[in-house]
């Protein structure tokens, strides 16, 4: 195994769970600052559905940037325990169902195509 190897693992599992963090707060702050619009119920619904649908691709994303950093922490220190590395795993695979569960949600919402 390279030196540089858990470091470059260090660094992109953050910089890619920044990035999904962010973006969420960037979803959520949106659709607070809209939902009080006077539209219909149905529209609101489907904002709902969208937000929920686009946070669960930011959590997988932040799930997989906290996944990469604990591997390179695992890597550069090999006292953590291996089961540490289930944490972020786990969050990873229920974002991705919820992510799952919401698309097939979405396109029977809007209806025939």
């Amino acid at each position: 195994m390279r030196v540089w190897a858990p470091y470059v693992l260090l660094v992109a599992g953050a910089a890619i769970s920044t990035l999904g963090l962010y973006r969420a707060v960037a979803l959520y702050s949106r659709f607070f600052r809209t939902r009080n619009r006077p539209d219909d119920g149905k529209a609101r619904a489907a904002a709902r559905l969208e937000l929920a649908y686009s946070a669960s691709i930011e959590a997988v994303v932040t799930g997989v940037g906290v996944e990469a950093t604990l591997i390179g922490l695992f890597l550069l220190d090999h006292q953590l325990p291996w089961w540490i590395l289930l944490g972020p795993l786990a969050m990873w695979l229920a974002a991705a169902n919820s992510f799952v569960t919401l698309r097939y949600l979405r396109r029977r919402a809007r209806g025939p195509s």
